[in-house]
């Protein structure tokens, strides 16, 4: 899918001959053409269980998670490298993430939307804080909390091989009440 540029919220034709945009658009086309496609019903049942990995079936990460797994997502500490690689390390991010949230329960709020082998979906997290985040205060033990993010997937023959994620720490933080973030 190429979506249409936009000139003053009017839709513009697709044009490669456009000088000004010709070089991206080929490269949209060609990045798109050459998608693995995988059938929309794959991916949004691969989303969903993506899901319910995320919601603590960790023995899904076998079955949905290729070796070779990348996640890039920005550490909710503000701190540490923001590369996760393989399945191991992915599904011990998760079970970090479940120490400190506990009944932790991803729902969609959106999507997925799909495209090619990729897919995206907006979430909303809850759960019950049961410590252990740097720099949280002590009375922030047992205190309900919500917070939303975007998760951008590639999948490969059937499995999810890079994840880009975007939370929002900030809101997570403040529900906290973290007065100062470790590291700075």
């Amino acid at each position: 899918m190429v979506f249409a540029r936009r000139d003053r919220g009017r839709a513009l034709p697709d044009r490669q001959s456009d000088h000004r945009h010709g070089a991206d658009l080929r490269l949209a086309r060609r990045s798109a053409g050459a998608l693995s496609t995988m059938s929309e019903t794959t991916l949004v049942t691969l989303a969903e269980r993506w899901r319910l990995l995320w919601n603590g079936d960790l023995a899904l990460g076998r079955e949905i998670i290729a070796d070779d797994f990348v996640a890039h997502a920005a550490p909710m500490t503000g701190s540490g490298d923001d590369l996760i690689r393989g399945r191991t390390a992915l599904e011990a991010w998760i079970s970090g993430i479940h120490e400190l949230l506990d009944e932790l329960a991803f729902t969609y709020e959106l999507g997925p939307i799909t495209q090619g082998n990729l897919m995206a979906v907006r979430w909303r997290a809850r759960g019950c804080y049961r410590g252990g985040f740097p720099g949280s205060p002590p009375e922030a033990i047992g205190r309900a909390v919500t917070f939303t993010g975007t998760d951008s997937l590639r999948t490969e023959d059937g499995c999810i091989v890079e994840y880009w994620g975007n939370a929002d720490s900030l809101l997570f933080v403040q529900q906290l009440g973290v007065q100062t973030m470790p590291g700075y």
